[in-house]
């Protein structure tokens, strides 16, 4: 049973309505802080495309930013298990890795789409829409931030 259920059931209660209604909003609130609007799909106004895109990509960096901080944290805890337990922690060789990225992207998708799009645009002959579009297929690719950055030096030096 959500709060609307009760606040409707409730008319005659108008200072149980407006702690149910200030509940709300604090919740709305902690979603906002927390990035995780575009997670939870509930909420009642419009957003347009690019908002929406730019709150996926806070939410992908704040989750990466985590994953990081759990893959050292997991790592240190290892080791103090391995201290404890007189075993070489070197030796164990233990590799803790999370995902660098949280993307909620179909990349067989975009890929397929992008290919496709070169297609056209060599049918076209614009460079500059053939340089864009090999720089989103690179960032469809490359995992590593490094090298994208590096391909996408490569594509703005006319390469």
């Amino acid at each position: 049973m959500g709060w609307a259920c009760v606040a409707l059931r409730l008319p005659s209660f108008p200072a149980l309505v407006g702690q149910i209604e200030a509940i709300e909003m604090k919740v709305e609130m902690i979603n906002r802080m927390a990035h995780l609007t575009p997670v939870r799909t509930y909420r009642s106004q419009v957003a347009s495309g690019v908002a929406i895109e730019t709150e996926f990509q806070i939410l992908n960096t704040l989750l990466a930013e985590k994953a990081a901080q759990l893959a050292v944290t997991e790592n240190q805890l290892f080791r103090i298990f391995c201290r404890w337990e007189g075993v070489d922690y070197d030796a164990a060789d233990v590799v803790v890795t999370y995902p660098q990225r949280f993307e909620l992207r179909n990349r067989r998708a975009d890929l397929d789409f992008f290919v496709r799009a070169k297609e056209v645009t060599a049918k076209i002959g614009s460079l500059t829409l053939q340089r864009e579009i090999d720089r989103q297929l690179a960032r469809v690719v490359l995992e590593r931030d490094d090298v994208l950055e590096v391909v996408e030096g490569e594509l703005a030096d006319g390469g």
